[in-house]
C-alpha cells in the first residue's frame, strides 16, 4: 500500500515478523500472566525489545532495517515509549509503521490478559492515539489500506441484514462489498449467502448502508468461514 520496492518490503516484512523474538527470553509466567503486571514484571517485559535487537544482531542475514524495527517498535511519537524514549523522527519510518500494525494485531486478538476488540473499535482508538503516540499520516494510510470496516468484520445494514465484509469499496471505505448471511427481520440465516456491493445498489436490496459493527459472539457467528 505504501509503494515500497520489493527488496525494501522484504526487509520490512522480516522485521515485522521477528520484532518480538526477544520474548523467548522473558519468563513464561510473565508472558502468560492473566491480569495486570506488577511494576517489576512490566520492567522485565519491556526488555524484550532490547532482547530482540541483540538476537537479530547475532543472526546472519538480518538487515539493519529489521534490527531497527525490533529495537524501536515500542517507541512512541511523544517520547512515552521504550526502551530509549525516542521522539518523532528519532524513530525510524518503518518502526513507526510496525508499531501501528502491532497494536492493531494485539487488540483484535484474544490474549491471556484481555478479550479482543472489534476491528472498527480498534481503528477508532488508534486514530485517537495518533494525536500523540503514533504517526498520524501512517495511521491514516493504515486505515485506507485495511478499510474502516476491515475484511472479516461483521456488520449490520440499515435493512436489518447482517453480513461479513469481503473487500474494501473502490470508491468509498464506507461502502465495501459484503456477503449477506443473516436477516434480523426474520431471525434466521439466509439460505444462500450472497454478495452486495454497497457502492452499487442492486434491484434486490435497493440502497443500503452500514449502520454499525456487530459482535460475532453475540450472534454465534464465525465470520472467517464466510470469507
Amino acid at each position: 500500500h505504501l509503494g515500497l520496492e520489493m527488496q525494501e518490503l522484504k526487509e520490512v516484512g522480516i522485521g515485522a515478523i521477528l520484532h518480538d523474538v526477544g520474548k523467548m527470553i522473558v519468563p513464561q509466567e510473565i508472558l502468560n500472566k492473566e491480569g495486570k503486571l506488577t511494576e517489576n514484571e512490566f520492567d522485565m517485559m519491556k526488555k524484550h525489545a532490547e532482547y530482540s535487537r541483540k538476537l537479530l544482531e547475532q543472526t546472519h542475514g538480518i538487515s539493519d532495517t529489521a534490527i531497527t524495527m525490533a529495537a524501536q517498535h515500542h517507541e512512541r511519537m511523544d517520547g512515552s515509549g521504550y526502551p530509549l524514549g525516542l521522539k518523532g523522527d528519532e524513530i525510524s519510518y518503518y518502526s513507526r509503521a510496525v508499531a501501528i500494525a502491532d497494536v492493531y494485531d494485539a487488540m483484535t486478538s484474544i490474549r491471556c490478559y484481555q478479550d479482543k476488540y472489534l476491528p472498527a473499535e480498534v481503528l477508532k482508538i488508534i486514530y485517537e492515539w495518533s494525536s500523540y503516540q503514533f504517526d498520524r499520516t501512517l495511521v491514516e494510510q493504515f486505515i485506507r489500506c485495511i478499510g474502516i470496516y476491515p475484511v472479516g468484520t461483521l456488520v449490520r445494514l440499515e435493512s436489518g441484514l447482517i453480513g461479513v465484509v469481503l473487500q474494501n469499496g473502490e470508491k468509498s471505505l464506507l461502502q465495501p462489498v459484503v456477503r449477506i448471511i443473516y436477516n434480523t427481520r426474520n431471525g434466521g440465516f439466509v439460505r444462500l449467502p450472497y454478495e452486495i456491493d454497497l457502492a452499487q445498489p442492486s434491484s434486490r436490496n435497493g440502497e443500503d448502508r452500514i449502520v454499525g459493527c456487530e459482535s460475532p459472539d453475540k450472534w454465534d457467528i464465525r465470520p472467517e468461514i464466510f470469507l
